[in-house]
């Protein structure tokens, strides 16, 4: 009997590390700005920025997203994609993700459920055909939104791109503008060129980043129009 129970806790043990290697952990043990370590909380920061936009944009619980996200093949690009055409269609998040996880691409994803994108736009359809791959169509989507809500402007947005802005960096540089009235493209620069933490501009800025949701919906009703 001690026999059994020994090979049973070995097999456990040996199975612990295998199973905490096969989950994704969205877990951040640093949310707030430390000037001791000015960087330890920007991964967290990029990511709570990006899930918070979404919650608003869509008007779901962060939650829902952070659990979505927790699935290995639910990367915040395809979230985006699926958020972005789930607003134009008859389909929920959920369907499009699960059919962008059983093909190959987003084309091949739209066209199984038969969707007809030409009514996504032509900008929709370049980016689809030509660059069929995640990053680049949710890079796509998320410019859409942060225009279409007036949150920055094309002109500063082309410049954050052109810098090679991600989609985090580009929405954290984006908020940061709309908050102080500054060029996103600033933020970013300093952040990526001169040693300053997208913490720091946070606290400079007064946002706090542990309720960015609130932040963010603040920032959404009071945004001016964009030029």
């Amino acid at each position: 009997m001690l026999k059994k129970w020994h090979l049973i806790l070995c097999a456990a043990i040996f199975l612990v590390p295998t199973l905490s290697w096969a989950m994704a952990c969205h877990c951040y043990s640093q949310k707030n700005y430390d000037p001791n370590n000015p960087t330890s909380a920007d991964p967290y920061l990029l990511a709570t920025s990006q899930n918070s936009l979404v919650a608003n944009v869509y008007n779901i619980a962060k939650k829902k997203i952070v659990i979505a996200k927790q699935k290995s093949s639910t990367t915040s690009e395809r979230l985006w994609v699926a958020h972005w055409v789930a607003e134009r269609t008859v389909f929920t998040p959920g369907k499009l993700l699960k059919a962008r996880y059983r093909n190959n691409s987003w084309q091949e994803a739209l066209a199984t459920l038969q969707i007809d994108t030409q009514s996504f736009g032509s900008d929709f359809l370049q980016t689809l055909e030509t660059l069929d791959v995640d990053t680049n169509l949710s890079q796509f989507v998320v410019d859409d939104v942060l225009l279409s809500n007036q949150i920055i402007a094309e002109k500063q947005l082309t410049v954050l791109r052109q810098m090679g802005s991600n989609d985090a960096e580009t929405i954290l540089s984006s908020l940061l503008a709309l908050k102080t009235n500054q060029p996103a493209s600033e933020f970013y620069n300093s952040v990526k060129f001169g040693g300053a933490s997208w913490g720091s501009h946070l606290m400079s800025a007064q946002i706090d980043g542990t309720q960015m949701v609130e932040e963010i919906k603040g920032m959404l009703a009071h945004a001016p129009q964009q030029i």
